[in-house]
């Protein structure tokens, strides 16, 4: 009689219990994969076969269920991939537990204290992904005052007010400044002290706007700057103010033409009085005066004032031919007093156009949407330097607003906590509300989970079965994201255990009445003498 088939059922069956009984005692494992055992039978060259065995015990790597914890350092991954972590001795681990502390010095430590892995940051404290993974540390360091270098606002200027029309007036230092909008804002300087900053906008122009800037309650003209919009409300430029004096010179001029036209005009209508009562002669030399410009144009001259004095007195009476001659020899004195009132006219126009053409390269050079500005500090700090970017800024008709403000200087800050991305990357969360990265946990795949080996504490060790590590950061390629604030529950069956484990059972007692009725076999075949 053969004992060896029942024994090996007993003992596959003794250990597909254990399997079963390790996979309910990890069932609120986090992180933990269930395994299930696998049979084969035996054969010996012979017709019957010898029983059954353990051929393999392979581990279930479906995903457990996520649930929340509301603790920051609980981490679950959602999908596929293993926690990279270095062991006590410096050996690489994996595993699909995130539950992490952090120690004094800032390690990132699982309950073992297994060490997290993941990408550092390089020279400039950005995340090096893609870089040799190392183990994280999370500093304690403060954050250092970042002074302020730009500023951007997006804002809307009411193309419906009026040149010098309703305008509030500040006094700064002494200084009355008009404006029809003003927004404000705070920049930091070197040592992170706030500098509370006023921009005062005026409309000085059709379609333009100047500004002027106040920090701390200090103005300097310097900063000034002007803005710049097209017929759509589009902001097309800002730059430097541009002088007064090039809007002046065209008003200036503007005005020196039209008092040349207005006397031309005046001249032109006493021809028209004079000729029809003048005999021929007269009239021939009135035509040839005013053609050859023995005429004086310019208004407010004293020869103006003489003609137009004559003018009046043959308006009121009957002209003599004594009235004829004192009307030419007025406008030849006129023409001996400031040269002719065509060619007056003409230079006159000309520099006009010249004025007019000045003003429109001034404007024109009104480009870009940046513009520096710089004020003196009285703090010990070094001069508040930053660049104002306007792009976006309109001129609408609507009321003026800002729709848009930031700024990229800060002061100093603690550290008060960690918060951890879907991406892995781990961010310091300070006091002056900045956040900065401390490192991005990394993520590992493997070609064959299943050849992975278990090593205790919930982690498992490469094999030449599971192949090498595939390294990423979660989120990328087949890698999962990683979930803050929860954990991977157990992915134990309980149900399917307890019914695995009667059938078990079933099979255990099934073995072992064999090897009874072996026995009886056995006893009665002892009997025989």
């Amino acid at each position: 009689m053969s004992f060896s088939q029942a024994l090996s059922g007993l003992n596959s069956q003794s250990q597909k219990l254990g399997t079963i009984g390790n996979n309910i005692a990890n069932s609120q494992t986090v992180g933990f994969k269930g395994s299930n055992v696998q049979f084969s039978d035996v054969f010996a060259n012979s017709r019957v076969g010898l029983g059954t065995r353990v051929s393999a015990v392979l581990q279930n790597f479906s995903e457990g269920n996520i649930e929340s914890t509301n603790r920051s350092l609980d981490l679950a991954v959602a999908g596929e991939g293993f926690f990279r972590y270095m062991d006590t001795s410096g050996e690489v681990v994996y595993s699909r537990n995130g539950q992490l502390n952090m120690q004094s010095n800032g390690d990132l430590v699982n309950a073992q204290g297994f060490q997290i892995m993941g990408y550092g940051l390089n020279a400039q404290g950005q995340v090096q992904v893609g870089g040799q993974p190392v183990p994280l540390n999370v500093s304690a360091e403060e954050l250092e005052a970042s002074a302020t270098t730009n500023t951007s606002t997006v804002l809307n200027l009411d193309s419906r007010k009026n040149i010098s029309d309703d305008l509030s007036v500040a006094e700064v230092g002494g200084t009355e400044i008009s404006y029809h909008y003003a927004n404000n804002f705070t920049v930091y300087d070197s040592l992170g002290n706030p500098v509370n900053t006023t921009v005062y906008y005026e409309k000085v122009g059709e379609n333009l706007w100047q500004a002027k800037v106040v920090a701390d309650g200090n103005y300097d003209a310097d900063n000034d700057f002007m803005m710049r919009f097209n017929s759509n409300g589009t902001l097309v430029g800002v730059g430097d103010v541009i002088d007064q004096a090039v809007f002046d010179n065209v008003e200036s001029e503007q005005a020196e033409v039209d008092a040349y036209n207005s006397f031309l005009e005046e001249l032109a209508g006493l021809e028209d009085e004079l000729d029809p009562m003048a005999p021929p002669a007269m009239g021939a030399e009135l035509q040839a005066a005013l053609a050859d410009g023995r005429l004086n144009p310019r208004a407010g001259s004293t020869e103006e004032a003489d003609i137009n004095e004559v003018i009046a007195d043959l308006m009121s009476a009957t002209p003599t031919l004594a009235d004829y001659d004192a009307v030419f020899t007025a406008l030849a004195d006129g023409d001996a007093g400031v040269g002719t009132g065509v060619a007056g006219l003409a230079s006159a126009q000309t520099q006009l156009d010249a004025a007019v053409l000045a003003r429109t390269q001034a404007i024109a050079g009104l480009t870009g949407s940046q513009q520096a500005l710089t004020f003196n500090s009285t703090n010990g700090a070094e001069d508040v330097n930053f660049n104002l970017n306007l792009a976006g800024s309109t001129q609408f008709g609507n009321s003026s607003t800002v729709s848009s403000l930031t700024q990229n200087g800060y002061t100093s800050g603690t550290l008060v906590g960690i918060t951890i991305d879907e991406d892995g990357t781990i961010m310091r969360n300070y006091s002056n509300e900045e956040s900065r990265p401390a490192g991005q946990i990394a993520l590992v795949s493997f070609r064959n989970p299943e050849g992975l080996t278990p090593a205790g504490d919930n982690v498992w060790r490469a094999s030449a079965e599971s192949g090498q590590e595939l390294v990423g950061a979660p989120g990328t390629g087949l890698l999962g994201g990683i979930v803050s604030g929860a954990v991977e529950t157990s992915n134990v069956d309980m149900a399917r255990e307890l019914v695995d484990m009667i059938v078990a059972q079933r099979a255990y007692q099934a073995n072992s009445q064999t090897i009874k009725t072996q026995d009886e076999l056995l006893q009665t075949a002892i009997n025989l003498r």
